[in-house]
């Protein structure tokens, strides 16, 4: 078991080290390619320079010297880290651009877009499991007459797609549905008020508002109930 744990800790750090390497690759070539535009420059400048002229000939073959091995960091890392892969044969192409390395983009470009179609759907399975889900709530809540509680859950779906016609025959249902409680809760309050059970007909229409907070209706009769216990106190505090 220990030499097991030993082998398997080693083939980690050659995979680690391998990987860094690789990158210091890339990231020293970057450089260079970086620093080869001011060197033409200079060299234009002042083509009498030979030393300038020698700096730009050495960075040029040490770039080419390290192209073949961009490329084998490209195919190395092509399945371990496709960005680091990118990296390198981009660098390669500035270097010089061949039917090899155009393969390699290429093919780089195509696993990407594999990636990103992969990551697409997954994130719609994701968005159809949730929906699934909410659709679940909604018809436990219609057959419980939670009307309000299912137009609640039922709200996003259908600012995520008004065509939903399954979301949207539910929604209908469980609006009715609550609709026709607010009625019956206006007309209980509306009982209660003309008894002069004031404060019991203002807690059934603030029941009413609850379930459906912009009902106009329903809304003036707490504003008129709470005039009037307003009133009252107004008039019993003088006494």
């Amino acid at each position: 078991p220990i030499k097991d744990a030993l082998s398997k800790v080693q083939i980690e750090w050659q995979f680690i080290k391998d990987n860094l390497n690789d990158w210091m690759l890339v990231y020293e070539v970057e450089g260079m390619l970086l620093t080869r535009p001011l060197l033409v420059s200079m060299t234009k400048s002042d083509p009498e320079d030979y030393q300038l002229k020698r700096r730009l000939q050495v960075l040029d073959s040490s770039l080419n010297a390290k192209r073949e091995t961009l490329i084998t960091c490209t195919q190395h890392e092509f399945k371990k880290s496709l960005k680091l892969a990118r990296r390198c044969v981009e660098a390669a192409e500035k270097i010089h651009l061949s039917t090899q390395v155009q393969k390699l983009l290429s093919q780089i470009e195509s696993e990407q877009s594999n990636i990103i179609k992969k990551a697409q759907k997954e994130v719609a399975l994701s968005k159809a499991e949730a929906r699934n889900a909410v659709l679940m709530q909604a018809r436990s809540y219609l057959q419980e007459r939670f009307y309000y509680a299912a137009v609640k859950v039922l709200e996003p779906l259908v600012l995520q797609d008004d065509q939903d016609q399954q979301v949207n025959i539910l929604m209908e249902e469980a609006q009715t549905g609550r609709d026709l409680q607010v009625l019956q809760l206006i007309s209980h309050g509306d009982r209660l008020y003309r008894e002069e059970r004031i404060q019991e007909a203002l807690e059934i229409w603030q029941q009413a508002a609850v379930l459906d907070p912009t009902h106009e209706d329903v809304t003036l009769r707490i504003s008129r109930a709470t005039k009037v216990l307003d009133k009252l106190k107004e008039i019993l505090s003088k006494e």
